[in-house]
């Protein structure tokens, strides 16, 4: 008579150095998101194949956002509409479905920009804009942000910004 042993073992995929997956926070369907619209934002780890089950958000310029601010998401976050306070760069932490109590490292930044915020600029062409070869001309900028003057001469720029 013989006797075959079997065992079993449940093994987690092993973790990168540092014991925790790259943390990555993505943005649908744009991180570019006209003002009034909306974006959902995601926080993903093991390459970004898997979503976190629930997530935290963070703003990089420490900002008060009443929405994030101290909270936790479930699978995504619609921010939206978006107005310009919403602009700026976010980073996520998630916990692991295996283990809710753990948090991942904090994710690579991600910057969202709002679109549509300020007017379209102008530009104005001194002494007006047919101008003959040799001849000075002044290029005027307007707008209600700031302009970017570039000296053709030396190349120098400035920024002038309008109150």
């Amino acid at each position: 008579m013989s006797f075959m042993v079997v065992s079993m073992a449940c093994v987690a995929p092993p973790s990168p150095p540092g014991g925790q997956d790259k943390t990555f926070l993505s943005a649908r369907p744009s991180a570019v998101v006209p003002q009034g619209g909306n974006v959902t934002l995601r926080c993903h780890y093991r390459r970004g194949l898997y979503n976190f089950p629930s997530f935290t958000l963070y703003k990089d310029d420490r900002s008060h956002i009443p929405i994030l601010h101290s909270r936790i998401f479930q699978e995504s976050f619609l921010m939206g509409p978006v107005i310009q306070a919403h602009a700026g760069t976010y980073r996520c932490r998630g916990s692991y479905p295996h283990s809710p109590t753990e948090w991942s490292a904090l994710s690579e930044p991600l910057a969202i920009r709002v679109t549509g915020v300020h007017k379209k600029p102008s530009l104005l062409a001194l002494p007006g804009p047919l101008v003959k070869s040799g001849e000075m001309v002044i290029l005027q900028c307007s707008s209600d942000t700031v302009c970017t003057n570039r000296d053709r001469e030396t190349g120098d720029t400035s920024r002038d910004q309008v109150s």
